[in-house]
């Protein structure tokens, strides 16, 4: 475009020169033919200059629109960057959420597998110490046999097999109340929160609570036992009478 430019300023001033030349001197035929070429040179690179700066124009507000359009895809990709890394830094704090849960539920399905563990360990040591109790009695049932000189063996076996299981029953109660309270305060350390009770939770109470009325039902029997036998010893009825009460007293006691 400079050159143009430089090329339409020589060509203006070699025709005013010309021009000049004419005013003094008289052209010819030739000149003035040289001279009307000049002039339509003149006017094609005139119009090729108007032509180039139009198009200049047009580029420059073309150019300033693309900038525009640049400028606003540039923010919206940063704005995107920040959100993505927003959703990239929410998505990690999930993840780590997650895997802290799940830590926690693995720790609690290990401390209450070690719980129910504990708890049927200690449920078959009450459990074999209450047969201990039985097995005791059905040893000893020869002295259940009701007369004066037995009588008194008879009620103190009766009664320390009452203590013994009395025993068992108050460590059964103590131990399902213990290990109730173990499971509580480690749902409560993990989850923080109330804990409902799960089915280990029914079924360990269930356990238990079998467990607890046999040790009830078996002291009941005892009671009775003893009940029958000071009944029979106060008795006055003949010695006929007294075989058959042994034999339903010794039934008890082995039941």
């Amino acid at each position: 475009m400079e050159e143009l430019r430089r090329k339409s300023l020589e060509m203006e001033l070699k025709l005013k020169s010309q021009q000049d030349e004419k005013s003094d001197t008289k052209s010819t035929k030739a000149s003035f033919i040289h001279e009307k070429d000049v002039l339509q040179e003149l006017d094609a690179t005139r119009q090729q200059l108007e032509n180039l700066m139009k198009r200049h124009e047009e580029l420059e507000v073309k150019s300033k629109a693309d900038i525009k359009v640049l400028v606003k895809e540039v923010k919206s990709l940063r704005s995107s960057q920040a959100e993505l890394k927003q959703k990239l830094s929410q998505s990690l704090q999930e993840k780590t959420e997650a895997e802290r849960l799940l830590q926690q539920e693995k720790q609690r399905s290990e401390h209450a597998e070690t719980a129910r563990r504990k708890l049927l360990h200690e449920f078959g040591i009450l459990q074999n110490r209450l047969q201990e109790c039985n097995k005791f009695l059905i040893e000893n049932e020869d002295k259940l046999v009701m007369n004066s000189s037995s009588l008194s063996d008879a009620l103190d076996l009766l009664t320390s097999s009452d203590n013994q299981i009395g025993i068992l029953l108050a460590e059964a109660q103590l131990l399902a109340q213990d290990d109730g309270n173990v499971v509580s305060t480690v749902d409560n350390k993990i989850q923080d929160v109330d804990v409902k009770r799960t089915l280990d939770d029914e079924l360990r109470k269930i356990l238990m609570d079998i467990f607890i009325d046999n040790t009830r039902l078996r002291k009941q029997v005892n009671t009775v036992i003893q009940r029958a036998l000071k009944m029979d010893f106060s008795s006055k009825n003949d010695d006929k009478e007294a075989p058959s009460r042994i034999v339903v007293l010794n039934n008890i006691s082995g039941k």
